[in-house]
């Protein structure tokens, strides 16, 4: 498909996100069929640091299917009030609303 071919007036300013938003969409479909279909599922949450002293978490999933282990990305979220107990779970929680 040539981009240059079709006519202006279908594009804007946020067409590239629309499409991302579309496509994250098809993705999530894949992850919870993937997940349904499952023999074995595991939540897993990793900390991490930077070398300029950021905090992330890292949250996936380990699913088994059709006896195949798959690691499933679900969410790498900024930590900015520290790395306790507490904050993360809060960190979790709101990545997943």
């Amino acid at each position: 498909m040539n981009v240059l071919d079709n006519p202006i007036k279908h594009y804007f300013d946020g067409f590239g996100w629309e499409i991302a938003d579309y496509m994250f969409e098809q993705v999530l479909k894949q992850i919870k069929t993937i997940i349904i279909g499952a023999n074995f599922f595991s939540l897993n949450a990793n900390e991490v640091a930077t070398i300029d002293d950021q905090f992330w978490i890292l949250v996936h999933a380990y699913v088994t299917h059709a006896w195949k282990r798959i690691l499933i990305s679900l969410t790498f979220q900024h930590v900015v009030e520290g790395g306790n107990a507490n904050n993360l779970i809060v960190v979790i929680a709101q990545a997943f609303m």
